[in-house]
This record gives C-alpha cells, sequence and structure tokens, in this order.
C-alpha cells in the first residue's frame, strides 16, 4: 500500500508524510515482514499551496485574479439560478490612477493600489467577493441582493471610503473611483452579459 497520511512528530506537531508499505516474505521460515518507508512532505505542501495561491491570486494586492474572478462569478450564478437569488457585479475603476504613476513612479502606484484593495475588502461582507482584474480594474460579486437601492448605497459608501486621504511616502492623495453595477438576472442571464454590462455602466 501507498498514499498520503498525516503523522505527529515527538513534540506533538501534526504533518503530512508519503507511507508506502511493502510485504516481504523469509522462505525459509516462512514468515511474513512488513516494511514501511515514509517521507516527510511538508515542503511539497507548501509549494503546492503557494502554486495554488499564485495561480489564483494578484501577487501585488493578494486579491483573487481574473482566472479566479470568472470561474467564481459563473458558480455563483449557478448558486442564483438554484436557490432564486440575485447577485450584483461592481466593475471598479480608479480614477486618474495613469496620472499617479507617470509622475510619481510604480512604486507609489503599487503601493496605492494596495491601499485601496484594503479599503475595498473593509467594506464588504465576508461571503462577498473581491478581485483585481489588473492595472487598476478591480471587481466585486455581491451575493444575495435585496434591492439596487441597496447596491447604489454600496458604491456610495466604497467611494466616501476610498475619498478618505490616502498618504504614501508623506504625500497626500484624494482619490475617487468609477463604479458600473449589474444584477443578475436583470442584467444579463450569464458571467459574459454581467461583465458586459457593468463594464459599460462604469465608463
Amino acid at each position: 500500500w501507498q498514499g498520503e497520511i498525516w503523522n505527529k512528530r515527538r513534540n506533538g506537531e501534526i504533518y503530512p508524510e508519503w507511507l508506502s508499505i511493502a510485504k516481504a516474505i523469509n522462505p525459509k521460515y516462512n514468515e511474513e515482514f512488513y516494511i514501511a518507508i515514509f517521507t516527510d512532505i511538508t515542503s511539497l505542501k507548501e509549494a503546492d499551496r503557494k502554486l495554488y495561491f499564485y495561480a489564483n491570486h494578484d501577487v501585488l494586492t493578494k486579491l483573487a485574479n481574473r482566472v479566479h474572478f470568472e470561474s467564481h462569478l459563473k458558480s455563483a450564478i449557478e448558486s442564483c439560478k438554484r436557490r432564486d437569488n440575485k447577485l450584483a457585479l461592481f466593475f471598479i475603476d480608479l480614477d486618474k490612477f495613469k496620472d499617479i504613476n507617470d509622475t510619481y513612479g510604480h512604486t507609489i502606484g503599487d503601493e496605492m493600489l494596495k491601499t485601496v484593495a484594503k479599503r475595498l475588502e473593509q467594506n464588504i461582507r465576508k461571503e462577498d467577493f473581491i478581485a483585481r482584474l489588473g492595472g487598476d480594474e478591480f471587481v466585486l460579486i455581491i451575493k444575495d441582493v435585496k434591492s439596487s437601492d441597496d447596491m447604489i448605497t454600496l458604491a456610495s459608501k466604497l467611494n466616501e471610503n476610498i475619498k478618505e486621504p490616502i498618504t504614501l511616502d508623506d504625500k497626500v492623495f484624494f482619490m475617487t473611483l468609477s463604479i458600473g453595477i449589474s444584477i443578475f438576472p436583470e442584467h444579463g442571464k450569464d458571467s459574459e452579459d454581467l461583465i458586459k454590462d457593468s463594464d459599460a455602466a462604469m465608463y
């Protein structure tokens, strides 16, 4: 037999190991023995975890990336269809971000994106979903939507939060967002339509 198991070190720490068990027979006495060989695969598991994380997340902000977002949106729509629920898709663009990058450099630009990502994340629920598509584009998937007015209120709250001064490298910035919203199923029956409509609404 061979397979992956969890084992415990002498200090009580639980760790993953790959275990192989083979039967050996001593023909002289017709005795059976079992030989077990194990390998500590903690480092392999950690490498797998990192690979999975960076395949599905944005390196800069640690938010979900485009691949993860598209997969999550499709599954969220299927869940809504089964439960007869609504969801909202927010397309968010950071206004005049290019000017900051061009004027102050990419280091300040990167810090700005990380700050904006944290502020957006702080204003949504744990069950909702946030991703960075690239550049200064972010998306939110808001689940269990009750009314369009609630989403407009949330958009205003997000913008008010971003308008609070952002201090980077002794410089103070005042930023705003452009936000487009589409709601399933009113504005689209699938992920492609929702993305297209929220993107158009943002512009």
